[in-house]
């Protein structure tokens, strides 16, 4: 089990930083800047094998700010994903929430471009789930995929701006 409050389990801030666990069933719990971010750097989170569960709150999973690149890469295994957000969104849905994760690409609007967000899940029966601005995705110049590999049905819930979602001159996949 991993547990930390922010900036950690593969974060990469002006630096490279990679979490690289082989095999078991591993628990990943963080709040924000977790499980593969990156601003103006490589943040990486690998897992090899086993049923795992990941949570977080916001910028997690997969998130590449400015001149960063952030990638969450589950190799196998039966896992679930779940960012929840932190702030209630700004379009007014009530319960909704931005989480900015699960292979995003973000920048800062107006002010620099975005990263690279990478999120691959291999193999297994998984389930995905996060707020707004997830799941694949690019928001201003940014770059986001999430790829799942596996044969095995999986199930993907997102809110708005999700799964293969663009915005101000950006690409999600």
């Amino acid at each position: 089990t991993y547990i930390s409050g922010r900036w950690s389990q593969g974060c990469g801030y002006l630096g490279v930083g990679v979490l690289l666990d082989v095999s078991g069933d591993d628990n990943y719990h963080g709040t924000e800047f977790v499980q593969g971010s990156a601003l103006f750097g490589l943040g990486v989170l690998a897992d090899l094998e086993g049923n795992d569960n990941y949570s977080a709150t916001i910028y997690a999973q997969g998130i590449g700010f400015t001149h960063g690149l952030g990638m969450l890469i589950d190799y196998a295994g039966n896992d679930i994903g779940y960012s929840t957000g932190k702030h209630p969104t700004n379009y007014g849905d009530p319960g909704i929430f931005d989480a900015w994760s699960q292979g995003c690409g973000m920048g800062f609007r107006g002010v620099a471009s975005g990263g690279i967000g990478v999120l691959v899940d291999a193999d297994g029966e998984d389930k995905w789930e996060a707020g707004n601005f997830s799941q694949g995705g690019g928001y201003y110049y940014g770059f986001g995929l999430f790829r799942s590999a596996g044969t095995e049905n999986d199930t993907y819930i997102g809110s708005r701006y999700a799964q293969g979602f663009c915005a101000h001159q950006a690409a999600g996949f």
